[in-house]
């Protein structure tokens, strides 16, 4: 299992991405269980693409859950 870091704007981290993750400790990371997810952003680029967990784009909003 991939550990990021919450201060990666990386679509793991990010409000739009949909893969299976989780929060990690102290809400201070996200740990990654799939490599790929689909963006959910409601406008943009990457709307409806299967995104890598590493993927990234203009339009990041860091998930809320994450400090």
């Amino acid at each position: 299992m991939q550990k990021i870091t919450s201060s990666f704007k990386v679509c793991s981290t990010c409000s739009y991405w949909a893969g299976d993750r989780k929060v990690g400790t102290m809400a201070k990371s996200v740990e990654i269980i799939s490599d790929k997810g689909k963006c959910l952003i409601p406008k943009g680029p990457c709307r409806n693409f299967m995104m890598s967990c590493r993927g990234t784009c203009k339009e990041f909003s860091k998930w809320a859950v994450l400090k």
